[in-house]
């Protein structure tokens, strides 16, 4: 899993199948575990031949606003570059 923002990021599995739905999304089947098969994006693996999206967070924007907020609220304030 090459997708920073997939629940299974950094994982590895073994390959099982790749399939192509009507709509033109393809997936790849995987053995979880045992008796588990998971069906997978193609684009959350390494057989994905478009760039991941710019984007390397499971945080949204409304989630780091609310956090920014809380930590104003809290008094703490962000380090400024170069200062000890």
């Amino acid at each position: 899993m090459v997708d920073p923002a997939h629940p299974l990021y950094g994982r590895r599995f073994p390959f099982i199948s790749l399939s192509h739905s009507p709509r033109g999304s393809r997936h790849v089947l995987v053995a979880y575990q045992k008796d588990i098969l998971v069906r997978i994006p193609v684009c959350a693996t390494s057989l994905c031949t478009e760039p991941l999206p710019l984007t390397n967070t499971k945080l949204s924007f409304d989630a780091v606003s609310e956090l920014l907020d809380l930590a104003r609220q809290l008094g703490i304030s962000p380090k400024k570059r170069g200062a000890l």
